[in-house]
């Protein structure tokens, strides 16, 4: 993919929410990145974010919460940043970051 992906929320100050499970996928060499911006994602079930080797995600003023897994699970070299974010209330860890 040539091109960035961007899913934003409301630029007043609140927050769009989304349930449901984030699941990043493609080059995980990207130039380009997915970004998550002024976004509340509750999961429920699953994890919020998985990045298994995926483009790079920059979440920027988001609110993860609610899980009944990891809140992100990053894996086999995917790149997340991070930036004013609130991960919490997640039933095993909030950032689960491993290698190949």
């Amino acid at each position: 993919m040539s091109f960035p992906i961007s899913l934003q929320g409301p630029s007043d100050g609140g927050k769009a929410e989304i349930v449901g499970e984030f699941v990043i996928e493609g080059d995980l060499n990207s130039k380009a990145e997915v970004v998550l911006e002024n976004l509340i994602i509750n999961a429920g079930e699953g994890y919020p974010l998985l990045s298994e080797g995926g483009m790079p995600v920059r979440l920027v003023n988001c609110t993860i919460s609610k899980s009944s897994e990891t809140a992100l699970h990053v894996s086999n070299g995917s790149k997340i940043t991070m930036e004013r974010c609130h991960v919490f209330d997640c039933a095993h860890d909030g950032i689960y970051v491993e290698g190949k």
